[in-house]
């Protein structure tokens, strides 16, 4: 099973729903991809999810005539 997820991690208040719901779906041997901006706040959040990180890439795209990164990874156990 594949699981996308895709710009989930901007309430902070959030995060440990959050990461409890992405280990329980990783438990179940399910591979996610995540993909979403590289925001500040939740740079704890992600760093997290980085044992389970089996590939990571960032990409530039054009929101509003400015470039943002955006971070995809893909997590297994």
């Amino acid at each position: 099973d594949v699981l996308l997820l895709s710009d989930i991690n901007y309430m902070p208040a959030a995060f440990a729903l959050l990461f409890n719901m992405i280990t329980h779906f990783l438990a179940k041997q399910t591979t996610i991809i995540l993909s979403t901006p590289q925001r500040l706040l939740a740079k704890p959040f992600i760093e997290k999810l980085l044992p389970f990180c089996k590939l990571q890439q960032t990409i530039e795209v054009m929101e509003n005539s400015k470039s943002v990164s955006i971070a995809i990874m893909v997590l297994k156990t």
